[in-house]
């Protein structure tokens, strides 16, 4: 399958399993204007935009919101994205100001947020997560996991092996199977 790659900025990613042969999006907008029509005129204008991306064997399948094409109106809006995916496909979330979650999914997937949760659970593949401020969480993985945070992490029920690499909050981790590397600094780590 075409490997999915999904942008967004001041709301929430969510990933899913969905059907083989195609992605589906749902997008709930949140508009900040104390005028309603004004408010519900804006959030016509805020769009998913989705399709190919790359040359042939490089290609990816994009998924994003046209924020940057109404950057210069100087909306104030928060988008959450509720994407499925076929099960057995790559996926790269990248996300800011806002949550990143994942679960049940069988394939390469790397989450990247900056300032609020990220969540992957019940999935199967090699896991490569990214959280500058927030808590991150690992739950019942199989497969290698690397983190690179600022935030706590939490790691259980993992089979494969995991490096974790934090600074500034607390590291837990509990049941692994595999090698397990763990940095830390200015914080504790519970193994």
């Amino acid at each position: 399958p075409t490997p999915v790659r999904i942008e967004n900025s001041y709301g929430s990613v969510t990933v899913m399993p969905g059907s083989d042969q195609e992605v589906k999006v749902r997008i709930r907008k949140m508009v900040y204007q104390n005028d309603e029509s004004r408010a519900k005129q804006i959030a016509a204008e805020i769009q998913v935009e989705a399709g190919p991306e790359g040359q042939a064997e490089a290609a990816s399948f994009l998924v994003k919101t046209n924020r940057d094409a109404l950057a210069s109106k100087d909306y104030r809006f928060n988008t959450d994205l509720e994407v499925l995916v076929p099960p057995k496909t790559q996926v790269k979330v990248e996300n800011s100001f806002g949550e990143g979650r994942a679960a049940n999914l069988e394939g390469r997937l790397e989450l990247r947020t900056t300032h609020n949760e990220l969540e992957i659970r019940d999935c199967s593949g090699e896991f490569i997560a990214s959280n500058r401020y927030g808590d991150s969480r690992f739950v019942n993985l199989t497969g290698n996991l690397t983190v690179d945070a600022r935030g706590r992490i939490s790691a259980e029920t993992i089979k494969g092996n995991v490096t974790l690499t934090n600074e500034f909050h607390a590291v837990e981790v509990r049941d692994v199977d595999g090698t397990l590397t763990v940095s830390n600094t200015e914080s504790s780590v519970s193994v």
